[in-house]
């Protein structure tokens, strides 16, 4: 008899594959910390029809809030808002008080005065905000990075039928709408050819969905995933993409070296989930790992990119405000895994070391292990990479950052259980 689950190995199209490395990879680094105590994500392994693969592991927790203007009311968990909640960093009733000051600034005569604004949740990912507010015409939401603001015309009258409607997108990806009454949970889909599609949760709050930084392009499903109903919209029938005000202006990115140019042709390659602000990245470390494979570090304020040129080149995102493995008072770092193979001795697994720079004294991070000689890691532009750390599960490492005299600044161990 033939055994049911003797399914044939099918390879994932490539977009497919790097857009689910990528969520898989942004989305381990955005898990909001469930309680006080410090969550360790233990660095696992994804397997999406490639032959090698990179994961990162990271501790998360909770985001501080400064208070805001805009409201008095601030949480740092939530216990609504369906699956987007735990992307998304939200906060209900709450906006900070300068993206308030930036979005009242792009305001325009089609907008309520400002103390007419109540914020409904603020949310974030990657670099992008996105807040919702209501006022007397109607709910409108704006999408702040850290050069530009767009914002949406109040929508007072929309159809309530179906699972809801889509009333604003940005080139960063943003996409926020209204609910029909009585939806809870939402999911964003986008459906490619060969029967394939990529999923991002919505976060709803009042009758209201937003997705930072979710998709770009194409036609979107939206989905009540717990009556299972669901919404198409081809890309005609969506709004146009806001226009963006460069409010905040930025020094463009170096491109001319060859750092530079690696990390401009994979921000030019992330088009299902595009970077906000890609022009203003910072190239940084570079390293090369197995033959033919490279690491090229971005950095754009807190968020570090990271480009795996394996496949596509992928690009995706850290936030490097969130706690992190190796968290030292001078540098931040993430555990890369690359080209790990569930089959192989776990000693022969090994992994990148990759972070940011917070002290401009440090002139050498270097990587000690039982067993293994010392690695440098390769400093560049406040970011840092080394190559060659063994993942076996028990196995602990040491960090030591260096001023240019030689003298400590910092010294941790990380890893093991």
């Amino acid at each position: 008899m033939t055994d049911p689950f003797d399914l044939p190995d099918l390879p994932l199209p490539d977009s497919v594959r790097d857009s689910a490395r990528q969520r898989i990879l942004s989305g381990i680094a955005q898990r909001p910390r469930a309680s006080k105590a410090p969550l360790l994500i233990a660095a696992s392994v994804v397997v999406l029809a490639a032959s090698a693969t990179v994961v990162a592991s990271t501790l998360q927790h909770a985001d501080k809030l400064s208070p805001g203007a805009a409201s008095t009311t601030t949480t740092s968990s939530w216990a609504r808002g369906g699956a987007g909640a735990n992307s998304y960093n939200a906060h209900e009733g709450w906006a900070a008080a300068l993206d308030s000051e930036r979005c009242g600034r792009a305001a325009t005569s089609v907008h309520p005065p400002r103390d007419q604004w109540q914020p409904i949740v603020t949310s974030s990912l990657d670099g992008v905000t996105l807040i919702a507010f209501r006022g007397p015409t109607g709910p409108f939401f704006c999408e702040l990075t850290a050069s530009s603001v767009s914002l949406s015309t109040p929508v007072a009258d929309y159809p309530h039928e179906g699972v809801g409607q889509v009333l604003f997108r940005t080139a960063n990806g943003s996409l926020a709408g209204v609910l029909t009454p009585g939806v809870r949970d939402v999911s964003l889909i986008r459906e490619h050819s060969g029967g394939f599609s990529e999923a991002v949760p919505g976060l709803v709050a009042a009758s209201l969905f937003l997705a930072p930084n979710a998709m770009s392009g194409g036609d979107l499903v939206l989905k009540d995933t717990v009556s299972g109903l669901t919404q198409r919209f081809r890309e005609a029938e969506l709004p146009p993409k806001a226009q963006a005000t460069v409010d905040q202006p930025k020094p463009p990115g170096e491109r001319t070296s060859d750092s530079g140019r690696r990390l401009g042709s994979c921000l030019d390659a992330a088009s299902l989930h595009p970077p906000a602000d890609a022009g203003n990245w910072q190239p940084g470390a570079l390293i090369d790992t197995m033959p033919g494979h490279t690491i090229q570090l971005g950095r754009y304020g807190s968020v570090l990119g990271v480009c795996d040129s394996h496949s596509s080149p992928l690009f995706y995102t850290l936030d490097t405000t969130e706690r992190v493995p190796v968290a030292s008072t001078v540098f931040r770092g993430y555990n890369l895994m690359v080209d790990i193979k569930p089959d192989r001795d776990p000693k022969l697994n090994v992994s990148a070391l990759v972070g940011v720079v917070n002290d401009e004294a440090v002139a050498s991070i270097t990587l000690s292990q039982q067993g293994q000689p010392d690695r440098q890691a390769v400093i560049s532009n406040r970011t840092f990479a080394v190559w060659g750390l063994i993942t076996a599960q028990d196995a602990r490492y040491q960090v030591t950052a260096k001023d240019a005299a030689g003298k400590v600044l910092d010294q941790v161990w990380a890893g093991g259980r």
